[in-house]
């Protein structure tokens, strides 16, 4: 595996990847996706992921900040270990065990320079922990605080194969050779990227799907939104029988992170489009005439803005 050193001032490069795309060929696919799949039933990231454990928005949302100029395995372990985190401090709560935790800021810091020690070598300089936190902690609270959560976590910062940057670059491996022409390896992976992002304030859906699944309909709406057409491509047909997920299953998730993602109104649009573009036999959609100019989704200049916005 081999990771991008840290640019100057610490920062790590962009394009350091969880995954070096390489490294899957140096082993039996079937063996690579069958050892990721039993690392994810070992490690069950949907039991962090429980409603009833949600973090507060604000804290979620200052994790994200903090790493927004990190890759994106940075940023989801970091916060993959504020949850576990925070899984394990009320677990020891109702069992009786409880150890006193630090302020939610500071830990909150605390996982992303972990996040950051494991995959960019170097952690974050002391002023810039202290400019991040607008030197409301001293040296000593972060000591503590990193203290605890490795102590909490029992020294154990990440668990292999549960990061949703794991399962898409992995998918995106097995799919590579279908991706080409207007879907390039690169652009695919970076609106899968964002996807994911939105995904870390979905606590429900995150709870309720493993991360292959999650992985997989990241990259059948990448896929949506990079051809406007709502279908599931050849690729992704292609990985959700290797991962197990039934087609409709699939789609029907899709169109759910698509909501998520663009909003209802583009998601209508984007769906209205599609049946229009699938009946090219008498070029028209669904209940509407045939004469209607308006039903294909060209016509309009004011259409073509709703997309692009």
């Amino acid at each position: 595996m081999q990771l991008a050193a840290p640019s100057k001032g610490n920062e790590p490069s962009e394009d350091v990847r969880l995954w070096s795309l390489p490294l899957f060929s140096s082993g039996p696919g079937s063996t690579v996706l069958e050892t990721a799949l039993a690392s994810e039933t070992r490690h069950r990231i949907q039991d962090f992921w429980h409603p009833a454990l949600r973090l507060p928005r604000e804290a979620v949302e200052y994790v994200c900040a903090v790493c927004k100029d990190f890759a994106p395995h940075v940023r989801q372990e970091a916060l993959l270990v504020l949850k576990r985190y925070n899984f394990e401090k009320r677990r020891s709560c109702r069992s009786g065990e409880s150890r006193p935790g630090g302020s939610l800021q500071v830990v909150s810091l605390t996982c992303v320079n972990l996040a950051l020690k494991h995959w960019g070598r170097k952690g974050l300089p002391e002023q810039k922990l202290h400019w991040l936190s607008c030197n409301s902690f001293t040296r000593s609270d972060f000591v503590a605080a990193e203290a605890d959560v490795m102590t909490v976590l029992g020294g154990c910062v990440h668990l292999d194969g549960v990061l949703l940057a794991d399962w898409v670059a992995l998918l995106l491996h097995f799919g590579s050779r279908s991706v080409s022409g207007k879907q390039p390896l690169e652009f695919l992976q970076g609106v899968a990227s964002h996807i994911a992002d939105v995904l870390a304030f979905e606590d429900e859906l995150m709870h309720k799907y493993p991360p292959s699944e999650l992985a997989l309909t990241i990259l059948q709406t990448a896929v949506v939104l990079s051809t406007k057409r709502f279908q599931q491509s050849g690729m992704v047909a292609h990985l959700a029988f290797l991962v197990g997920m039934p087609d409709e299953k699939v789609l029907r998730l899709s169109e759910r992170m698509l909501a998520l993602t663009v909003g209802k109104r583009t998601m209508e649009y984007l769906l209205e489009g599609s049946a229009a573009t699938g009946d090219d036999e008498d070029d028209r959609t669904p209940g509407r005439s045939p004469n209607n100019n308006s039903s294909t989704c060209e016509e309009s200049p004011s259409d073509r803005s709703r997309i692009r916005s």
